[in-house]
């Protein structure tokens, strides 16, 4: 679903406006799934009804997200429609709840090496807060911007022309880049300076979800392009390229 949703903006607007949302969007939701990638290959959580419910609900606020990737035209009008601040909120909250596995191993502990847990819980956890900084600051804007509108708003999700606004976008877009450029700069960092220990990472299961993650992305998308009504135009060559 989160494939296809991509596909469509690209679909709909070929630009390079279009691409500043595709890649906004992506890159906020693969480093959820990132974050995830490596929460499991460094710990095992006892299954209990306390983490499938955790688990239960972070789905719930993923698939949110994901439903409120939409074309471009719905995105981008911030004060007519409630669509990108619906998308902010959602991806605010899975952030909030992926920093929160951290935050319990942290408080909590687990089993094994409590310092070693400790050391890394708490690293995974700052990781996050810059980002999470971010999208904060996304979602007030569009939450102002929407609900702070006096004028009409249209709830059937059409768009007024001129109302265009990239502020949000971009503070997703420069979240996303920083949830992965944080984490590999700090992992440099603590190498380089030497500073205690972390649980490492399961390699072979990694390597094994990030396979996954390609396929799906790649197949996803591009069957969605294929199936997906169109016509021969110099668009539809520069969307499915």
């Amino acid at each position: 679903a989160f494939a296809y949703q991509l596909s469509m903006i690209l679909r709909g607007s070929p630009t390079g406006r279009g691409l500043l949302y595709f890649f906004a969007c992506f890159y906020c939701v693969q480093a959820l799934w990132w974050d995830k990638t490596i929460y499991d290959s460094r710990f095992f959580v006892l299954p209990n009804l306390y983490h499938y419910l955790y688990s239960i609900l972070v789905l719930l606020v993923l698939a949110s997200a994901v439903v409120h990737i939409r074309p471009l035209d719905i995105l981008e009008n911030t004060k007519e429609d409630s669509t990108m601040f619906s998308l902010c909120l959602s991806l605010l909250l899975s952030q909030l709840l992926s920093m929160g596995r951290e935050m319990e191993l942290l408080l909590v502990g687990g089993a094994g090496d409590k310092e070693l847990i400790s050391s890394t819980a708490s690293f995974g956890a700052r990781s996050k807060i810059f980002p999470v900084l971010l999208i904060s600051a996304a979602t007030i804007y569009t939450g102002v911007q929407y609900f702070g509108n006096d004028g009409h708003r249209d709830l059937a999700s059409t768009t007024t022309k001129g109302s265009a606004d990239d502020t949000a976008i971009y503070l997703l877009l420069a979240a996303g880049l920083s949830s992965t450029a944080l984490f590999i700069a700090n992992i440099l960092y603590r190498r380089w300076r030497n500073i205690g220990r972390s649980i490492p990472i399961n390699v072979t299961f990694a390597i094994h979800r990030c396979g996954e993650w390609i396929l799906l992305m790649m197949g996803e998308t591009v069957l969605s392009l294929l199936i997906a009504p169109y016509h021969f135009s110099a668009g539809y060559y520069v969307t499915f390229v």
